[in-house]
């Protein structure tokens, strides 16, 4: 609960200890940084909020519930309960709320897109020709005129659009294949991430722009410095990244290779984790390293990265020098610089091996 009325905390906690004993685990913040650090650590059910701290639902872990703490008298709704209700009241309705789960609760609240993350130890092996590659295979299989985002969707159906994002985080951008070198609008949507404040679904949509010749896939235009993407907090990434799947059905993000915090919390939320390399014994050899590396980090963390990763070979299986210690490992050939847009178009039609293993 992020609110400043200390007595109105205290009153809450005093009646759950004495009628609700064993029902509530609370936590109480008065700065927004803290309570949305906490909860992207415990994953709360609900994250009660006072108006005035520009709390979003993208800043909130998937299936947390964002509920207003209002100021007025107005009876217990979906989003929001007044603190003038009685202290058990209030509770109860909390208590409802989750009872009821995240299926009616948080419909059109907390995001729900699927996230692949390509990222990679060996550099310069193709990582980001192949996301735009899958970002092209992926729209042109998800695309359909009839799925358009509606204005008002019909009551339970679900509001994201099924279109596909390409979330481009790398300090040095690819070649412009897509036709994003020229755009901008990515800094403008971090300041807002960092500020808390805007209305954060409609400063994504304002960033991102129709790939060139990819029907159904959107890219965002590069930040105005690098330093931009650079200094932004793990939690940042995780409020920006959470935002794209409250937008899209399907959000690719590159971004460069590390086992930091801040990479290992976004592996967390993602379903999966393609890592590209040549077929040379130096690259495979960083591969079954980071391997070993992620899976020792999942014992530690108590996570499950490992098992959303996908090896994709750049190169001949023939060429493979040593084996990699995994059992998804698909085969994309190389192909030479032939012009804009061609090495990402051209992988896009391969229609075997690679791309398959990614979305298994």
């Amino acid at each position: 609960m992020l609110n400043r009325d200390r007595s109105f905390q205290s009153r809450l906690s005093g009646v759950a200890e004495r009628s609700f004993r064993g029902l509530f685990l609370f936590s109480f913040f008065t700065d927004p940084g803290a309570a949305c650090s906490a909860a992207a650590e415990e994953t709360p059910d609900l994250f009660v909020s006072e108006p005035g701290f520009g709390i979003l639902p993208e800043m909130l872990p998937r299936g947390t519930l964002l509920l207003r703490l209002s100021e007025g008298n107005d009876k217990p709704d979906l989003h929001s309960v007044s603190k003038y209700e009685g202290a058990d009241v209030i509770l109860r309705y909390f208590l409802r709320l989750i009872s009821e789960g995240r299926k009616g609760a948080g419909a059109g609240n907390s995001p729900g897109g699927r996230l692949v993350i390509f990222s990679t130890p060996c550099g310069g092996s193709g990582s980001s020709s192949l996301c735009e590659a899958f970002g092209i295979r992926e729209s042109a299989k998800r695309y359909k005129k009839e799925d358009v985002r509606q204005e008002n969707p019909p009551e339970g159906r679900e509001t994201r659009s099924p279109d596909c994002a390409l979330l481009n985080l790398e300090c040095c951008r690819s070649p412009e294949s897509l036709g994003y070198g020229q755009k901008s609008g990515l800094s403008a949507l971090i300041l807002a991430v960092k500020n808390r404040r805007g209305d954060l679904s409609g400063m994504i949509r304002s960033a991102v722009f129709p790939a060139d010749g990819a029907c159904g896939l959107f890219v965002t235009g590069p930040p105005d410095y690098p330093e931009d993407t650079d200094g932004m907090t793990p939690e940042e990434r995780l409020v920006l990244v959470r935002g794209f799947l409250s937008e899209f059905g399907t959000v690719l993000l590159d971004i460069p290779f590390s086992l930091c915090e801040g990479n290992l919390r976004l592996f967390d939320a993602a379903d999966r984790i393609i890592m590209t390399s040549a077929a040379d014994e130096s690259a495979v050899l960083r591969i079954n390293l980071t391997l070993g590396a992620l899976g020792r980090l999942d014992r530690i963390r108590k996570s499950g990265n490992l098992e959303k990763v996908r090896v994709i070979i750049r190169g001949e299986k023939a060429d493979l020098p040593v084996e990699i210690a995994s059992g998804a490992v698909g085969f994309a050939e190389m192909i030479e610089k032939e012009g804009v847009g061609t090495i990402s178009q051209r992988l896009s039609e391969k229609k075997e091996g690679w791309y398959e293993i990614a979305t298994g």
